[in-house]
Parts: C-alpha cells; sequence; structure tokens
C-alpha cells in the first residue's frame, strides 16, 4: 500500500510539472532562427521589439539585410491577404524603405557606425465615404564597426533610444479620420496630417528593432467625410549613448504616396 501511495504521489508531481510546463509554453518569447553563413542565429521577438539572442562570429551587415528582407516580405503577404475590396473604388498597395548611417569617433575606440531603418507597407482603399488605410512597418537601429569594407561587428551602446513616428496626411485640413494605433503609442494632430509616436529604449546592446502592423500592433485610419489619406509615412529617429556624456543621433523615414 505504501509503495502504491508513493506512486500516486509521483504520477501527480509529474502531471502537476507537465502542467506548468505546459502553462509556460503559452507565454513563451517568440523565438525563431535565420541561417547566416550556415549558422543558426536566434532572432527573439516579445510585443513586435526584435532583439538578437547570440550572434558571434556573424557577419552583422549580411544578419541584419536578412532580418529586415524576411519582415518586409511577411507584411507584403499580410497585407495582400487582409484585402477586402469588393466595394472599393480604388486599391492599391505600395511599399517603401531607407536606412541611413553616420560614422561617430568615440575616445579610445575610433570609428563606430550608427544607423537608422524604416519601411512600410500600405494599402489604401478608396470608398465614396473616405478611405481605409492599413500600415505595416518595421523600424530599427543598429551600431556597428566596420573591420573592412564588407564585414560589420555590432557595437554595443550603453543605451539605445529609438523614436517610432507613423503619420498620415489627409487631403481636408481638419478631415474627419479614426486611428487604429498600437498600446502605448500616443497620438497628435496637425491641420492636415495625424501622427501616432512611441519611444523605445534598450541597454546594452548594438541593435533594437520594432515590428508593427499584425494583431494588437495594427496600424490603420478610416476618413469618415469623403476626405483622401495621400500620403503615410513612417520615421525612425535613434539616438545613441555610449557612456561619452553625449548623445548620438540618426534617423531613416520611408514614404507612401497615392
Amino acid at each position: 500500500m505504501k509503495r502504491l501511495l508513493t506512486l500516486l504521489v509521483g504520477l501527480l508531481i509529474i502531471g502537476t510539472t507537465a502542467g506548468i510546463a505546459g502553462a509556460a509554453d503559452t507565454t513563451k518569447i517568440p523565438e525563431y532562427a535565420l541561417y547566416i553563413e550556415e549558422k543558426p542565429v536566434k532572432i527573439i521577438e516579445k510585443d513586435g521589439i526584435i532583439t538578437i539572442a547570440n550572434a558571434e562570429g556573424i557577419n552583422k551587415k549580411i544578419l541584419i539585410e536578412q532580418i529586415r528582407r524576411q519582415i518586409a516580405m511577411r507584411h507584403m503577404e499580410d497585407i495582400t491577404s487582409k484585402a477586402n475590396t469588393p466595394l472599393a473604388l480604388v486599391a492599391d498597395t505600395k511599399s517603401d524603405a531607407d536606412g541611413n548611417q553616420r560614422p561617430i569617433t568615440l575616445p579610445a575606440v575610433g570609428e563606430v557606425y550608427i544607423g537608422a531603418y524604416a519601411e512600410e507597407t500600405v494599402r489604401r482603399e478608396a470608398y465614396w465615404s473616405g478611405d481605409y488605410v492599413l500600415v505595416e512597418g518595421y523600424t530599427d537601429a543598429m551600431s556597428w564597426r566596420e573591420l573592412d569594407e564588407v564585414y560589420w561587428e555590432g557595437y554595443n551602446a550603453d543605451e539605445i533610444s529609438m523614436g517610432v513616428e507613423i503619420t498620415f496626411y489627409t487631403t481636408k485640413l481638419n478631415a474627419d479620420i479614426t486611428i487604429s494605433k498600437p498600446p502605448g503609442f500616443t497620438l497628435s494632430t496637425q491641420s492636415g496630417s495625424i501622427t501616432i509616436s512611441k519611444t523605445f529604449h534598450a541597454f546594452d546592446t548594438y541593435y533594437l528593432g520594432y515590428d508593427f502592423g499584425s494583431g494588437s500592433r495594427e496600424v490603420s485610419a478610416e476618413t469618415h467625410d469623403g476626405s483622401r489619406v495621400f500620403k503615410v509615412s513612417t520615421h525612425a529617429s535613434n539616438d545613441f549613448y555610449f557612456g561619452t556624456h553625449t548623445w548620438y543621433g540618426v534617423g531613416a523615414t520611408a514614404s507612401v504616396s497615392f
């Protein structure tokens, strides 16, 4: 009897542990691997924020280009699959991307590059009553050293501050417009445009990205008074701190016009 009781207790512990493990899986941070130069690189995504777990010995230029390419392709596929235009007068999908970089000189280190990237894919559907515009995009910030013309090595910043802005421009100066925005984004209105924005921070890293447009991070605009959205822009404004009492900035803007 004692042996049977011990066995039952053991099974209960195993069952409980399995239940906890199963519950943990539902909140697990999504991860996937990219193969760069035949080596797997783990990419971590949480609430749209993209970080790189470990990529020692990997050419960071090739890695970042691959991340951007993969996300841009997914955006195009997502927006195409979401199309619903049986009553639309005009339906159009466009994409744009922009990247900027600048060298800075750090004491006892030498030349370091900082960069900004912005990408957006926009679908506009025009109706008699107004426009419906859906946007997916990606922004990132990166700091690195160029060991030669083709090989980049990530160089960690003490802090990265990445500002993200998505702006809708309308044909009427004070258009009747509804905006869907991700949690935490603030909204500001000027005559003829409306902007949603948020700032993200990362510490002790060389890379920070933000992927918006799907699920709870959907970005869309809908006008109700016959006005049109004639332009959408996504802007990344990045600042880097390397412990030198100076912040260094760089930005990039992707823009789609209809």
